[in-house]
């Protein structure tokens, strides 16, 4: 015989358990995630998390296994998913900001300041790979405009050898 959802009451923890336990309120903050993934643009997974607020794999690990995010890590919550500070780190009150989560608009909007602050990050390191590759281009064109005036200069190969090289001028190349 199955339960009425009405019936069923939210799994509630005491609040000095939530406060003493980060890895319990990773899993909120993970699932509140996966919940509203798709409406900005991302797959609501591990990955997809980790992308959306830049962080590294091994980090959220760390905080599934109840190791506390540092002070920058509770803004990126804060910011990108409307988490209050408060709750964050005392596990009082409201998990969000003014008694709800963040409207879909604003959640898209900061979702695209991430993506955008990637892309810029992206940018950057590409402008300099193409800067290293025009240096890089840069000498490799010097020394072949070296070896060719050199070769000119001193002619190709021996020049007591026969050579296909300069026949015209009895294979003094």
């Amino acid at each position: 015989m199955s339960t009425p959802k009405e019936n069923i009451t939210p799994l509630k923890f005491p609040q000095p358990f939530i406060n003493k336990v980060w890895h319990i309120k990773y899993e909120l903050v993970f699932r509140h995630f996966c919940s509203i993934a798709s409406s900005i643009g991302y797959k609501p997974t591990t990955r997809g998390f980790c992308q959306f607020l830049q962080i590294s794999a091994g980090k959220r690990e760390k905080w599934s296994k109840g190791q506390w995010p540092s002070a920058e890590d509770l803004e990126k919550l804060h910011d990108r998913l409307g988490f209050s500070y408060r709750w964050l780190i005392t596990g009082e009150g409201d998990p969000f900001e003014e008694g709800g989560t963040l409207p879909e608009a604003d959640i898209a909007k900061k979702a695209e300041e991430v993506r955008i602050r990637g892309m810029e990050q992206r940018i950057r390191e590409l402008e300099q790979e193409l800067r290293e590759s025009k240096s890089e281009l840069a000498e490799a064109d010097r020394l072949n405009r070296k070896l060719t005036a050199r070769l000119l200069i001193d002619g190709a190969g021996d020049k007591d050898a026969p050579t296909n090289i300069g026949k015209a001028a009895g294979g003094q190349g």
